[in-house]
């Protein structure tokens, strides 16, 4: 890794070119340009653009005409984006040097930077599609017939090659590449594999190839294409020279020699074959050269799986080898392969059945073993070590004759347990007893080699002849790799391992994992499949499909398994045929949902979960499948189903239930299950399991109380699991997420610290400390804490979504959006999706977990139980918490928290298929969502009821709102325009009507008298209809929003309008939303723009409030509270002056909840109280709804739902409302008018100068109804409808819209 120039050489440079500007100034700036070009040169290969562009512009300070400086320039800034600055940089370069190469390049650097996005993913999936000539044409759209820019020649030229008329034109295309970048190896290796693709030019591309090899940075991508062109020739004497070649560097490649001797000699016929190896095999065996034996009597097995030969031959190497049982399946199948030829086995046979194997080098005595000797053997094959070792260590005090078979059999167990130490003593107790003891011998040499002992391992393999000195040295090899915690370091040692032994597959399946985890998944992969090409060991076949499995590819797993004959399969191999067998099948099943058959799919899979299943692995894979395919109910009947028939099977099949039903969800009736095994029955390693299982649920139901805020009894849950394992990772960064939602981020932040501290390349820990920094403000830390993941693990596509984590926090979305789109690409390929489609039952289990008993426990008092004050109750849910826990018995050994599954916590929902491309995907839509532009057009209209020319109002809009992100500060910019037109009605020309409009009432005659023509006439000069353009602008991110803009112009009042709200989170789950704000009152056509009073010919209205409101916001679990007041100020022209108090209250909560709909309801009540009643509309009043005092209380219902592209709510409320308004004056605001009307009301008792109070007490209610349709993922229509009635009043309202995001 490069490194970054020291201050120190930074402060050398500086004095160097300051004493060079004394001594020769033109020589000296010369030197200063060249110094800050390098230093340019060395920033771009730290792929740091900004840094470059500030160098460079140094250098223009100095040089205005540096070609070099306005080439870089150009090219930083349109890495970066700024496309206008890239334009600028380019415009003065072409000035400058019209027909320079470096002006060429900033072209092409800057035409590459406005490359159609979106029309470059579409032909690179072509292309990945084998849709070759499709995706050429593609990439020829997008560059217009241009020149490809360098940046995408090599994947154009790569598509090119693939079509039938293009390879002459790619070769030459990329050959010309390969000449511009000689020192590119990327570039090199693809031209050399190009040019192997076509026989004129195969050995030109070969011997580009084999010098490739020798570069290190190539090699094993080099070496793996060159290995794989060689496979291309014939098998003539033109063959013979590159084989050799490859055979001088590789000599031990098997495959390659074979194909030599091919080219040397004409192939031989199978039954040739079979004969050779037979012969060969028996030669080696009786040589003593174990290694060439086994080759050979495996191909043999190849040819014929029940040649009785190759089965013989193999099962007495295995006995050799110590592996008895391997042994004595192959001997007995020889015997049943041929029974003429029994007498040839059975010695063999019995030799088998006995500790000590046949004489010779692996012999050493020791009769036929006694019946407690076998029956412990019994128990060890079927896993049981318990039982076994109690049997065992009986066998050991009597000290009688089969004390070693026992000490063997001892070290045996402790050897597959893990203790290889332990194992070598027993091995040797067993060696002390009996000299040459081929199995103790065996043993003793595995346990050394398990210990790093490779020394003396090789020398006790040598004496037993079982193994060879290369084998011994590549384990070592892997097990050094094993240990390093450099990803650089452990495949340069896996590499010399498999080139030390590369008949062994385990190192290489090793460094195939290593380039999976790095991002080279299809190099992991043709370096397995190179492996097991044709003729291959079945343990090399073993190795493989351990690896198709890891990669989700069970059916190349299960036809890679089935090419070993079944007699030679191992009993490990054998397992891992039935699982993949098992996966072969829920796949299918599930394979029927991506063709619409999903209830065919959902009951084949139901079926096989309702099945016996003695494997322990259908119910787990149906439940994944089912998950996979979104149908959590169905999981969870699966999960159900195979429980039942798992009562009364074997631990581990219990085992799986129970996991079955974790994964399924049911956090409870798995935490049962478990908890009625019998913890007697269980082996090592189902203890490990159950025990796994365990600590689990209860880190689980601990973030479940934690989300629910109840820290006090989610520490209580993690203190089980701490005291059993106080380094548990999963459980101690629960309880750093406790901390977290504490708000104590210093401890958590030193708990994830210290987690991370033990394993650096622990991602979750990784996340738990950026968390904490991000939420301590320390981004100094956060940005470390980046940097460092990517430099321990540049190709983990969580490191990049940590960084869309923290650039997300900070408000910079294109950051965030680039860190993501790189996490999507770096995990397709680890997981495979860049060359096959994804198998629907991958995906993760999540940990999941469970409650503990209510004691303190020494060392683990609870910082988060607060003790209660005197006469205190806790709350009823933690009582019901306290009582479920504390009802309940003790767990079993080796179960802790299984106890606890009474308690009734909120199941889960299943992960989908790879959990970590779904979040990463999910995280990039809401980020492109966020971060581009978007545009909602909208039309819409409102009814209400009321009296025509007064209270009744029809108004219809259309308008636009555009937002933009705000780079760097986050945030959305929104400019919004709406055209408004508002229409009361004529009113109409009746004195009754005409005196409760403006000043009529001062001016008409009373309710007995009668209108003339002209007074009636007057009635349409009201400005019964108006409308105008609303502007408006807004600024918003989380916890802040401000906005300001106009009421509609046009109207007779026009209002500014505006407000701000600010809403932090003031404590655990507790937010305070304070708003501040100036609001136009739209009730009526008179509140919100104004009305013309034909007697004194003014204009009155147009009423604005201003003030403030204050709410706290809180849950508990899922459910919502709000407590809210404020207070505002009302006035418009002409209009009385007026204010209001109001206070409300309510929660919200899920009745039920799934992944695509829910039902919430919930409780608002409403108060609030006018200073004065101004709701009429002669002058002075509002015609607004102003009472005295208001008092509502409504219960709201809705149901949400999704349906594919289809999102949609339906709703209703209901309510009890009764509100009082106060006598009221008809002229409020004006007392020479309203005296004069009091007086003529006292003359005529029919003209009343005050509008009466009332108190009214009725039911209220309101249908809603919204649905929203996405066209293409850019684009989204819907529509909403809204109906609300009170008493004798209504009003409907309408709205359709279209929401179009400009995706970037």
């Amino acid at each position: 890794m490069p490194h970054r120039p020291s201050l120190r050489t930074g402060l050398l440079g500086t004095a160097l070119v300051a004493a060079s500007l004394v001594m020769h100034p033109a020589l000296a700036q010369e030197r200063g340009v060249a110094a800050l070009l390098d230093q340019a040169n060395y920033w771009k290969l730290q792929n740091r653009p900004d840094q470059v562009i500030r160098t460079l512009e140094r250098v223009l300070q100095v040089d205005a005409r540096n070609a070099d400086a306005l080439s870089g320039i150009a090219e930083a800034q349109a890495q970066l984006g700024n496309t206008a600055q890239a334009q600028d940089a380019l415009a003065r370069l072409r000035a400058l040097a019209p027909a320079d190469p470096r002006t060429l390049q900033a072209d092409t650097a800057v035409r590459t930077s406005t490359v159609d996005a979106t029309a470059l993913a579409q032909a690179r999936q072509l292309a990945q599609a084998g849709r070759n000539a499709e995706a050429v044409e593609r990439y020829r759209q997008i560059f217009a017939g241009a020149p490809i820019p360098d940046t995408f020649a090599l994947e154009y030229y790569q598509t090119l090659a693939g079509t039938e008329a293009g390879w002459r034109e790619a070769r030459d295309g990329i050959g010309a590449l390969a000449r511009r970048a000689p020192n590119n190896t990327a570039i090199q290796l693809a031209n050399a594999q190009i040019l192997t693709y076509r026989e004129e030019t195969r050995a030109q591309g070969i011997e580009q190839l084999r010098r490739l090899s020798g570069q290190g940075d190539s090699q094993q991508s080099a070496t793996a294409a060159w290995r794989q062109a060689l496979t291309w020739l014939g098998e003539g004497p033109e063959a013979v020279r590159p084989l050799e070649g490859y055979l001088q560097q590789f000599p031990d490649d098997a495959e390659i020699q074979r194909r030599l001797e091919l080219a040397r000699n004409p192939p031989a016929t199978p039954a040739d074959d079979i004969g050779l190896n037979r012969v060969a095999g028996w030669r080696n065996f009786n040589g003593n050269r174990l290694r060439e034996a086994e080759e050979n009597f495996n191909a043999v097995l190849a040819l014929d799986p029940n040649d009785a030969d190759g089965l013989g031959g193999l099962g007495l190497i295995r006995l050799r080898q110590g592996r008895q049982a391997d042994a004595r399946r192959l001997l007995t199948a020889a015997i049943e392969a041929d029974p003429s030829r029994r007498s040839s086995w059975e010695r063999a046979l019995q030799g088998a059945s006995q500790r000590g194997g046949p004489g010779g080098p692996g012999g050493g005595g020791g009769g036929a073993p006694g019946p407690d000797i076998q029956a412990a053997r019994n128990l060890v094959d079927a896993g049981n070590y318990s039982q076994a070792e109690a049997m065992l260590a009986r066998i050991t005090a009597r000290n009688g004759g089969d004390r070693p078979d026992a000490e063997a059999l001892l070290g045996d167990i402790a050897l597959r347990q893990g203790n290889a130490g332990l194992a070598e003593q027993r091995y040797r107790a067993a060696l002390a007893r009996r000299g040459n003891f081929g199995a103790a011998m065996s043993g003793l040499a595995n346990s050394l080699q398990a210990q790093g002992k490779f020394a003396e391992a090789e020398e006790v393999f040598r004496r037993i002849g079982g193994t060879n000195a290369p084998q011994v040295r590549a384990d070592a090899l892997r097990a050094e790799a094993q240990r390093t915690d450099d990803p650089a370091a452990a495949a340069a040692l896996l590499r010399a391992a498999v080139q030390n032994d590369p008949s062994n597959p385990w190192p290489r399946l090793d460094l195939a994992r290593l380039m999976a985890r790095s991002g080279q998944g299809a190099d992991a992969r043709a370096l397995i499949d190179a492996s097991v090409a044709s003729r291959a060991t079945p343990d090399a076949i073993h190795a493989a499909a351990i690896f198709a499995t890891e990669q989700s590819r069970p059916g190349d797993a299960m036809r890679l398994l089935e090419r070993i004959p079944a007699g030679v399969r191992t009993a490990d191999q054998t397992r891992m045929l039935n699982s993949t067998r098992i996966q072969a099948q829920v796949n299918a099943a599930a394979a029927l949902a991506t063709q619409g058959r999903r209830q065919e799919a959902r009951q084949q899979l139901l079926a096989m979960a309702s099945r016996p299943d003695p494997s322990g692995e259908v119910g787990p894979a149906v439940v994944r499948a089912l998950n996979a395919m979104n149908d959590p109910r169905g999981a969870q009947e699966a999960a159900r189903l195979y429980a039942i028939n798992a009562r009364a099977q074997q631990p581990s099949t219990q085992l799986a239930a129970a996991g079955a039903l974790m994964e399924a969800g049911l956090d409870q009736e798995a935490a049962q299950r478990a908890t009625q095994i019998d913890p007697n029955r269980l082996t090592a390693e189902q203890r490990r399991v159950a025990n796994g299982l365990a600590s689990g649920l209860s880190i689980r139901a601990a973030d479940q109380l934690n989300a629910r805020g109840d820290r006090a009894t989610a520490f209580d849950v993690l203190v089980p699991t701490l005291q059993n394992d106080p380094a548990n990772p999963a459980a101690n960064l629960a309880l750093a997420r406790l901390y977290q939602g504490a708000r104590d981020h210093e401890q958590a932040g030193r708990i994830a610290d210290a987690v991370l501290s033990r394993n650096p390349r622990d991602t979750d820990a990784r996340t738990a400390a950026l968390d904490a920094a991000v939420a301590a403000r320390d981004w100094a830390k956060a940005e470390a804490l980046i940097s460092e993941g990517r430099a321990l693990m540049p190709n983990d596509a969580r490191i990049p979504l940590l960084e869309a984590r923290l650039a997300r926090a900070w408000g910079d979305q294109r950051r965030a959006q680039t860190a993501l789109q790189q996490a999507a690409q770096l995990r397709r390929q680890q997981i495979g999706l860049d060359t096959q489609p994804p198998s629907v039952i991958t995906g993760g289990v999540l940990p999941q977990a469970t409650l503990p008993q209510q004691r303190v426990t020494p060392g683990y008092e609870n910082p988060f139980r607060r003790t209660p004050l005197a006469g205190q109750d806790l709350s009823p849910a933690q009582l019901q918490m306290m009582q479920a826990s504390q009802g309940l018995a003790p767990a079993a050994p080796g179960m802790q928290g299984m106890q606890f599954a009474q308690l009734q916590l909120p199941n889960q929902s299943a992960q989908p298929a790879d959990p970590l491309l779904s979040e990463i995907n999910r995280q990039l839509g809401e980020v492109r969502e966020e971060a581009a532009p978007r545009i909602n057009p909208a039309l819409g209209m409102r009814v209400r009821s009321g009296d025509s020319g007064i209270d009744k109002l029809t108004e219809s809009h259309a308008g636009a709102e555009g937002s933009i992100a705000m780079p760097g500060v986050g945030g959305r910019l929104t400019a919004r325009v709406s055209a408004v037109s508002l229409d009361a009605g004529d009113l109409s020309p009746q004195l009754g009507s005409m005196r409760r409009y403006g000043g009529f009432a001062s001016t008409l005659p009373g309710p007995s008298g009668t209108l003339s023509s002209q007074q009636a006439a007057q009635a349409g000069n009201t400005g019964s209809s108006q409308s105008g353009v609303a502007l408006g602008a807004a600024y918003s991110r989380p916890g802040f929003t401000v906005d300001i803009g106009t009421t509609p112009l046009g109207f007779l009042q026009e209002n500014y309008v505006g407000g701000i709200e600010i809403a932090p989170e003031i404590g655990d789950g507790v937010r305070l939303r304070l708003t501040a704000e100036r609001r136009a009152m739209t009730d009526t056509l008179l509140s919100w723009g104004g009305r013309r009073d034909p007697v004194t010919s003014t204009i009155w209205g147009g009423v604005v409030r201003t003030g403030g409101r204050a709410q706290i916001e809180f849950s508990s679990g899922e459910t919502n509270f709000y407590i809210a007041g404020g207070y505002f100020t009302f006035a418009g022209d002409g209009v009385a002056e007026n204010s209001r108090m109001e206070a409300g209250a309510g929660f919200q909560t899920p009745l039920w909840r799934t992944a695509n709909e829910e039902l919430v309801t919930g409780l608002d009540l409403v108060y609030f109280a006018y200073d004065k009643n101004l709701r009429f509309f002669t002058l002075g009043h509002g015609g607004y709804f102003s009472p005295q005092s208001f008092i509502s209380a409504n219960v709201p219902i809705d149901y949400r739902g999704r349906s594919g592209d289809l999102s949609y709510r339906i709703g209703a409320t209901v309510g009890l409302t009764t509100f009082t308004e106060d006598r009221t004056a008809v002229f409020p605001n004006d007392a020479a008018r309203q005296g004069a009307l009091e007086a003529a009301s006292a003359a005529d008792s029919s003209i009343n100068a005050f509008y009466a109070g009332q108190t009214k007490t009725g039911l209220t209610g309101g249908l809603r109804g919204d649905i929203e349709y996405m066209l293409t993922p850019q684009l989204r229509i819907g529509g909403a409808l809204r109906f609300d009635q009170a008493a004798d009043w209504s009003e409907t309202r309408g709205l359709v819209y279209a929401r179009y995001r400009f995706d970037r």
